[in-house]
């Protein structure tokens, strides 16, 4: 079991299958209830990662690729290789959807839920800013900054700024 993300009211939880949510608990509460709010296809494994962007959407990796749930309903798919190996997702300052993944990089969408067919459009691929890193895991700073753990070339800080990705530090 993995802890996926949570909101302002919520924790969610997955395991290779499925997703829990819980209301997160008042003081006065000793314990969580987590119903089952997803299961994926034989085929979708889930990754261990999700955000929930601006609009209360539930936005997940797996196998696949990435799934929007709305209302505990999967309402837009985008595919991506299952061997891609989605590491984070996180809804940036700029309302974006922001993916890191092994070898796709960093890539950016847009996203459009007035148009559920079309709810996440790409805007930026970073892919050529990361010069072969691969990465295993994503922090962000408190300026914004994205902290990228590689599995080989060290950690690497890289800052956004209007439409260019910059790596400003590296160890």
């Amino acid at each position: 079991t993995m802890v996926l993300g949570q909101d302002a009211n919520h924790l969610f939880t997955s395991d290779l299958k499925s997703i829990y949510k819980a209301t997160l608990p008042t003081s006065s509460e000793k314990n969580i209830h987590f119903e089952k709010i997803y299961t994926a296809e034989d085929s979708n494994m889930l990754w261990g990662t999700c955000a929930i962007d601006p609009y209360k959407n539930l936005i997940v990796a797996c196998l696949g690729g990435i799934l929007v749930l709305k209302n505990n309903q999967v309402v837009y798919r985008y595919p991506i290789s299952g061997t891609e190996g989605i590491q984070h997702l996180t809804i940036g300052t700029d309302n974006r959807l922001w993916v890191f993944a092994r070898q796709l990089g960093i890539v950016v969408f847009t996203l459009h839920p007035e148009d559920p067919s079309r709810y996440m459009q790409l805007a930026f691929n970073f892919n050529d800013s990361l010069h072969g890193m691969s990465i295993r895991s994503v922090s962000t700073g408190k300026n914004g900054n994205f902290w990228i753990r590689t599995r080989s070339h060290g950690v690497a800080a890289f800052h956004f700024t209007g439409s260019s990705l910059k790596m400003v530090q590296h160890i």
